[in-house]
């Protein structure tokens, strides 16, 4: 991929130190022009989404490290379906907590959770993350996992590309869910600055 990064005046403006320009409703109609500066507002947003995750979410620091890491990776395939009138802030918060609660339905363990459920979810768009928009991207990620040792391979690809819960794969492959955290987690380190430098190199 020959993408590169754009840094003009005008796009340059929207990158500034003040917090507030990250949450100005006019960010993701930029983005959707210029997909590439995503990376440079995620950087900024990151902690922000990771507490969300960890304090209103999970509870629980390492499942808070997944669902950060598989928000940053579904926003940036779905710039294209976003709707331009949300703020950046809120349209992440509520990717993270849409991700979150699929999983919790997987994991078979959604009516647990049925109370933080109710006084979160505003929106119920239960079918997310289920079409790859960005196929140049999602066909590098898929490649780069192939190249990984066989015991990453397989979880990573049973994970990201063939659309199974850590229970399942911990069941197919004999191993822990904690054991396939910890493949996926260690995956995800590997493969997302691969990934940032494909899409600005």
């Amino acid at each position: 991929m020959s993408a590169q990064l754009k840094t003009t005046p005008n796009t340059l403006s929207w990158i500034g130190n003040n917090t507030d320009d990250l949450n100005h409703k006019q960010v993701i109609s930029q983005l959707k022009t210029d997909p590439e500066l995503f990376w440079q507002y995620w950087l900024r947003l990151e902690k922000k989404v990771f507490n969300y995750c960890l304090y209103s979410l999970t509870k629980n620091f390492h499942d808070a490290e997944d669902l950060s890491h598989d928000t940053m990776l579904k926003a940036y395939q779905k710039l294209p379906e976003a709707k331009s009138d949300i703020k950046l802030q809120a349209w992440l918060f509520q990717l993270a907590r849409n991700h979150y609660f699929d999983q919790l339905r997987k994991n078979q363990t959604y009516f647990k959770y049925q109370t933080v459920l109710l006084a979160e979810e505003q929106d119920n768009e239960a079918e997310i993350f289920n079409e790859v928009v960005n196929k140049s991207t999602s066909c590098f990620i898929e490649k780069t996992i192939k190249n990984m040792p066989e015991k990453y391979r397989i979880v990573a690809l049973d994970y990201f590309f063939n659309d199974k819960c850590y229970k399942q794969i911990s069941q197919e492959q004999a191993q822990t869910e904690s054991q396939i955290r910890k493949l996926i987690f260690r995956t995800r380190k590997h493969i997302t600055p691969l990934i940032v430098d494909y899409l600005v190199n």
